[in-house]
């Protein structure tokens, strides 16, 4: 049974007519989401407190004596090919998957919100030339062409973040512009134009705000995305650079003593997969929960 405290807070969410309380009445209730949250903030506490939880330094405590053990008592996830443990190295690698998911979303937001809001609200030639400039990016396949722009700039984590950022400015872009020309002719605007606003405080103080539930669902979903290439970009020696501790970087030394040492592949793969879960079951529940179409 609900305690009395549960069913107030349902009836309030009922009663009140702000559509964000009702919408995260809705998240709270979907348990799948729930599920997804606590991942995302199991995740994060690790990622916060990674040199406290990690039993050894990730980077200098090895011993070639001690190479490829498997699970044990002393190193619960095993040991990789220089005697190092492998749980501090994916405790440590959880730094590094959540920054460049983070990062990377920031500069996809960053150019997409900006150049969305300027062809929506302006129109014309300015709206002709961003969303060509997207459709030609729309003709490269996003990871290809992370790919080519790690190469040309050299790998290392800060390219991953621009590489990652940039090849998904266009998507975002086209899903504020479209936001933004439904909104432009709303009332409240009319009424902002009719004070002497401007057209950047229009834009930023009456518009964008009103277009935060797709942007925040659509970057939830593609952080998971995210965290997928930057293994991805890892595995094929393109992001961090050793001896920094990635998943994806793991996962291919590992592969090469993948018969004999397993571990080295199944534990990055595992916290690959959780990450990714995690993002993508709460992102389908924001996604439900900010519907307006959606009925309790």
């Amino acid at each position: 049974m609900e305690s009395t405290k549960e069913i107030m807070v349902e009836e309030k969410v009922k009663k009140s007519n702000n559509p964000w309380v009702i919408a995260m009445g809705r998240l709270r209730r979907d348990k799948s989401a729930m599920h997804g949250l606590y991942i995302i903030v199991f995740l994060t506490f690790i990622a916060v407190f990674a040199s406290f939880l990690s039993p050894y330094h990730p980077i200098n405590d090895f011993n070639l004596d001690r190479a490829f053990e498997g699970p044990s008592y002393q190193h619960w996830f095993g040991t990789d090919w220089m005697g190092r443990d492998v749980l501090s190295r994916v405790l440590y690698g959880s730094r590094i998957s959540l920054t460049v998911g983070l990062a990377s979303r920031l500069v996809t937001l960053s150019i997409g919100i900006t150049l969305g809001a300027i062809a929506g609200y302006f129109r014309g030639i300015p709206d002709m030339i961003i969303m060509r400039i997207a459709e030609i990016m729309d003709a490269f396949p996003n990871f290809l062409f992370a790919i080519a722009i790690s190469i040309a700039i050299g790998p290392g984590l800060y390219t991953v973040f621009f590489a990652l950022g940039f090849v998904g400015w266009s998507g975002m872009c086209r899903l504020i512009r479209g936001q933004v020309l439904a909104l432009r002719e709303m009332e409240f605007v009319e009424a902002a134009r009719s004070l002497g606003a401007s057209d950047t405080r229009i834009i930023f103080k009456e518009i964008l705000p009103n277009c935060m539930a797709p942007v925040i669902i659509s970057t939830t979903m593609g952080i998971s995305s995210a965290i997928m290439s930057e293994a991805a970009l890892s595995f094929l020696g393109l992001g961090a650079q050793p001896p920094t501790p990635t998943w994806g970087s793991m996962m291919n030394f590992g592969r090469q003593y993948i018969y004999n040492a397993p571990h080295l592949v199944i534990f990055p793969g595992i916290a690959i997969a959780l990450t990714v879960y995690g993002f993508n079951l709460f992102g389908d529940g924001l996604r439900d929960a900010l519907d307006p179409r959606m009925k309790d």
